[in-house]
């Protein structure tokens, strides 16, 4: 009798295991029609800015050498596309990074990446405002300058330091090897 009762019990868990196998597929399916919409949505935020979070590092020792294996969440430009990428390697050399798209990346990655989502549009919005900063006060400064050629020149430079006299020079003629 104990025979049936232990085949009975591995039935109900081979039965149960299934039904887990089927909800999990449903699951990380459902994972990743998330993450490309994700994907999408960052895309469609139009920043036109990379950004990437730390996601996991592990450290470990070549021999005597320590090192840190790390991997980020990356929003970036790939091509033409704008990607979520899972960047993984050596944090101390980039060079040797390998690069996959999230939703290739292994389950436990891409858990990773959606629980550092909002990390990631944080860092993107810091690098937005950061670059727009940047490129207003450029637009400002080419447009100085072209105000101050157009008119002559005003005696001050983009900075606001008292331009210099520039002495005319004599033209030197070219070496054999510039021609």
């Amino acid at each position: 009798m104990t025979s049936t009762k232990s085949g009975t019990d591995f039935t109900v868990r081979l039965a149960h295991a299934r039904q887990l196998s089927s909800r999990f597929a449903a699951a990380t399916d459902a994972l990743n029609v998330a993450l490309a919409d994700a994907e999408k949505a960052l895309t469609e935020l139009g920043l036109g800015v990379s950004a990437s979070v730390l996601i996991a590092s592990e450290d470990f020792e070549d021999g005597d050498t320590p090192y840190t294996y790390a991997s980020y969440l990356t929003f970036c430009k790939t091509g033409k596309t704008w990607r979520l990428q899972v960047e993984s390697g050596p944090d101390d050399d980039p060079a040797h990074f390998s690069s996959s798209p999230v939703c290739d990346t292994s389950r436990e990655t891409r858990l990773l990446a959606a629980k550092h989502l909002p990390e990631l549009l944080d860092s993107l919005i810091g690098r937005a405002e950061a670059e727009l900063q940047e490129v207003e006060a450029n637009a400002n400064a080419v447009k100085s300058l072209v105000q101050t050629i157009r008119s002559g020149g005003s005696g001050l430079d983009l900075l606001g330091a008292e331009v210099v006299e520039v002495q005319k020079l004599t033209p030197r003629p070219l070496s054999k090897r510039a021609k």
